[in-house]
């Protein structure tokens, strides 16, 4: 009887050391790819002439291949400068404006005590919330922007109205859901 118990116990032993050297190599899945050093990376630097005629292409100068890690460094020199163009002259000639952003014109918060409105999302980019505004506009909807928040957690809501009442809301919800935009409706600040 003693005998079975050993053989037992060597046996579980066994088993034990298996699991506790093989478990948690399965369980840690792989292994990270190795990145290579940044020593290892080749680097070419381009100098280009600002100086020469603008038809002609710019030409690359050559540098050398860098240096192994255990030879110390050589410091260079500073290649010459080319000299500076001389500066323009100020003349009285009108100043092209720059263009607008294409952005669509926000349209005045309308005051929220009395009108109703159907809000089609929040974006946390100006851009998102135009594109979706004039989606809105070119189907004929009225609509607007309302920022709420500011830095980083400045959120600009797309909203559609003011309507005087709730059904109307409903109704141009309804429509809006045909053109496959689901949102919800926002009640006046004075019933909220």
């Amino acid at each position: 009887m003693e005998r079975r118990v050993r053989e037992r116990l060597i046996g579980a032993g066994f088993l034990a050391a298996l699991v506790v050297l093989v478990v948690p190599e399965i369980l840690s899945g792989p292994k990270p790819a190795q990145v290579p050093k940044i020593s290892q990376v080749p680097v070419r630097n381009v100098t280009v002439d600002l100086s020469a005629s603008a038809n002609a292409p710019p030409t690359p100068t050559p540098t050398p291949a860098p240096a192994p890690a255990s030879a110390p460094a050589p410091t260079a020199m500073p290649a010459p400068q080319a000299p500076l163009a001389p500066t323009p002259q100020l003349t009285s000639a009108p100043v092209p404006l720059p263009v607008p952003d294409q952005r669509v014109a926000p349209v005045a918060v309308p005051p929220r005590d009395h009108s109703w409105s159907v809000q089609l999302g929040s974006f946390a980019g100006h851009g998102n919330a135009d594109k979706l505004l004039g989606e809105i506009h070119a189907n004929q909807f009225p609509g607007y922007l309302s920022t709420i928040g500011a830095g980083s957690s400045q959120r600009y809501r797309v909203r559609v109205g003011p309507y005087k009442d709730r059904e109307t809301a409903l109704r141009a919800l309804a429509k809006l859901k045909v053109l496959r935009h689901t949102g919800s409706i926002v009640p006046p600040a004075d019933v909220e």
